[in-house]
């Protein structure tokens, strides 16, 4: 972003500048003496990545939060890439902001990786030769899930925890987690534990790790559990 200085900086000081993104700022520490009124090229930390999913394809822009510019859209996953196939119908974002969670109406669940390196086009649509998202299916089960996947949530203080909530009726297992999300092939586990066997819509990790809280919304009532496994 463009910085004028409103009076001569020295090398070693810091200063606040705003972001192209929503106008927010950071504090700048510059190496170099900046001149008053000299316009300088700060490098902008601040980025915003929102996901919206389509048929058979994922999308991604940087510019949601920019709003004097044109949203430029890149295609992270798509059936044409061997990505996403079906219907997205819930997403979650790891903390570490490199994996994209996506399950779908299909009961398919998809991690999409590298994303912390897909900055432009090149690097991010897979359209591009020069990209380098890459997503990988799931297996939950080895009978393979047919439930809608109703929610996705990935533990902020740790991207290897993440739980999906399943819908529909007559089944008996409606919670799956697993701690190793980023392994080749992840292992999942029955999360349902003592809870009645009904549908789930939402669930979220507490984002104190104090506390190891999960929450969950479900067909009657929000629930919440210390430990949450298969035998409690």
């Amino acid at each position: 972003v463009e910085y004028v200085p409103l009076e001569n900086i020295s090398a070693g000081q810091s200063f606040w500048v705003e972001s192209a993104t929503n106008n927010r700022p950071f504090k700048h520490t510059t190496d170099i003496d900046l001149v008053k009124d000299d316009t300088a090229m700060i490098q902008d930390p601040i980025s915003s990545k929102f996901f919206i999913g389509g048929e058979d394809q994922v999308l991604m822009t940087k510019d949601v939060l920019r709003y004097n510019v044109e949203p430029e859209w890149w295609i992270i996953s798509d059936e044409d890439h061997n990505g996403v196939t079906g219907i997205p119908q819930s997403m979650a974002y790891s903390a570490d902001g490199n994996h994209l969670f996506v399950g779908t109406i299909e009961g398919k669940l998809y991690r999409i990786s590298n994303l912390r390196a897909a900055y432009d086009y090149d690097h991010a649509d897979v359209n591009s030769p020069f990209s380098v998202v890459s997503t990988r299916e799931l297996t939950i089960t080895e009978e393979g899930i047919t439930q809608v996947i109703t929610s996705v949530a990935v533990d902020p203080n740790d991207p290897e925890t993440v739980l999906i909530t399943l819908g529909n009726y007559g089944n008996d297992t409606y919670l799956y987690i697993t701690n190793n999300a980023l392994d080749e092939n992840p292992v999942w586990r029955s999360a349902q534990g003592n809870l009645p066997a009904m549908p789930a819509f939402s669930s979220v990790f507490e984002m104190d790790p104090g506390n190891n809280l999960v929450i969950a919304g479900t067909e009657y009532g929000i629930y919440i559990t210390e430990i949450i496994d298969a035998s409690r």
